[in-house]
């Protein structure tokens, strides 16, 4: 640290001896405390050499600052500073913040410093806090600090995958050996990360969660049927339909959206799925006709209470309705005309037959609705032309 290198914002300010250190440290200015305090972080060494003032040195004074001070921002930047400062007086203030401190910048700080320490004493210092979860902070500078360490016990290991910053950690296998592990923690604070962990594993843990279903929770069981669904399919049939057998109801719901992407294959889930489209929600009624309940399309289509439902219905319209969803063109609802001209506008000929003819006698609104089939269908041309030949357009 240059004897002159910190200034004040008015006047200059010019460290000589141990003396002069003490007291900018300390000045009521905050101005002048902040520019020794920055040129102290940036070479600690130098600020050291300054030695002792009436038995005190640099280190004596900013820890008793770190225990008296009120200002609490003032306190966050003197402990960060104190903590770039080598020796057992520092380790020994450090460790105490990790055990008594609140502030997480003060904690990040102890601890960055801390995990320099050789492997043993590490595991000494950061042991305690690794597994608590009444400081979430401090757990994950512990996990942090841990992480190469080989000695971890396979609770330590999953607890370090869990809160700590290295994506290609490997936890331990969710496997019969650890489930209990794996249970507590797919149930915990730190549930969906503890999934996407599983996820990682692949089959193996796909495999060991199906034969646990029964132990499983709700929320767990939702997730392992998307999961499922999408990387084994086959092999979470029988889970969609006990799910779609016997509920409950956000678990049958979840088995409801994921029973579309089995396409071709859908079919086999079409009794299970039409129970529910008799349902009193309006959630898992319009899932199950998104997932090919065998219901009066039509009927739900034209008159259901339920908007979502309805469109639900309409997005399953074929060609043999075509002429109700031109009629669905004039409806009051803008989703419901906008949805029947998309499915309109995939009939090719038909559809834009009807188009055509909505458009040029339709009110404004299905004119609209038309319009936006026959865009749909590449038809731009002819609806220029035919505006152009009434000598009007829509507005």
């Amino acid at each position: 640290m240059s004897q002159d290198a910190t200034e004040q914002p008015a006047t200059e300010l010019r460290i000589k001896s141990a003396a002069d250190l003490e007291n900018a440290v300390l000045a009521e200015d905050l101005g002048t405390r902040l520019a020794v305090l920055k040129a102290v972080g940036e070479n600690p060494a130098a600020a050291l050499r300054y030695g002792k003032h009436n038995g005190r040195d640099l280190i004596d004074v900013m820890i008793d600052q770190v225990n008296t001070l009120s200002n609490s921002s003032l306190r966050q930047l003197m402990f960060s500073v104190l903590a770039l400062m080598p020796g057992e007086r520092i380790k020994q203030t450090l460790i105490k913040e990790l055990h008594l401190g609140g502030d997480p910048a003060s904690i990040e700080a102890a601890a960055r410093r801390l995990a320099e320490e050789e492997p043993e004493e590490r595991r000494r210092i950061f042991e305690p806090f690794l597994m608590q979860d009444e400081s979430p902070a401090k757990a994950r500078e512990a996990a942090l600090a841990l992480a190469d360490l080989v000695s971890l016990n396979p609770a330590e290991r999953l607890r370090v995958a869990l809160l700590g910053s290295d994506g290609d950690y490997e936890p331990p296998q969710l496997d019969a050996e650890h489930w209990e592990l794996w249970a507590e923690a797919l149930a915990g604070a730190h549930a969906e990360y503890a999934r996407s962990l599983a996820q990682r594993q692949g089959k193996p843990a796909f495999q060991e969660l199906k034969s646990r279903w029964t132990e499983l929770f709700r929320e767990t069981k939702c997730w392992l049927l998307d999961w499922g669904a999408e990387e084994f399919a086959m092999e979470t049939v029988e889970l969609i339909a006990q799910s779609l057998d016997q509920g409950p109801d956000d678990l049958a719901l979840k088995a409801l959206e994921c029973v579309p992407g089995y396409q071709q294959a859908a079919g086999l889930f079409t009794d299970a799925v039409t129970k529910w489209a008799g349902h009193g929600d309006q959630s898992l009624r319009r899932a199950a006709i998104e997932a090919g309940a065998q219901v009066a399309l039509a009927a739900i289509a034209r008159d259901d209470a339920d908007e979502m439902v309805r469109l639900a219905a309409i997005n399953r319209l074929g060609a043999e309705e075509a002429e109700l969803l031109a009629e669905l063109m004039s409806d009051d609802s803008w989703r419901v005309r906008s949805a029947a001209a998309q499915v309109l506008s995939r009939l090719g000929e038909q559809g834009a037959c009807l188009a055509r003819k909505v458009l040029n006698s339709g009110t404004q609104p299905a004119r609209i609705a038309a319009a936006q089939a026959l865009l749909a269908m590449d038809q731009e041309n002819w609806i220029t032309d035919q505006l152009q030949d009434a000598g009007a357009g829509l507005t």
